[in-house]
């Protein structure tokens, strides 16, 4: 689950400006709390499909 502090929008905003600054790390953890609470977000699933390339894991951005 995303932080309680913030709207499902409001991390996906996180997760670009993480990806932005380069910390992919973050960018994909928040991610993936997004998907385990909400697994159906097409916004989610694509960031972490780019993440995933980024980052060389070109199976998990397969999945994702």
């Amino acid at each position: 689950m995303p932080p309680p502090n913030l709207t499902v929008k409001d991390a996906l905003e996180q997760v670009g400006r993480y990806q932005a600054a380069g910390q992919l790390t973050k960018a994909e953890a928040l991610c993936s709390q997004i998907l385990r609470a909400y697994p159906g977000n097409h916004h989610a699933t694509y960031y972490m499909g780019v993440l995933c390339l980024q980052q060389g894991k070109f199976r998990q951005s397969r999945d994702a």
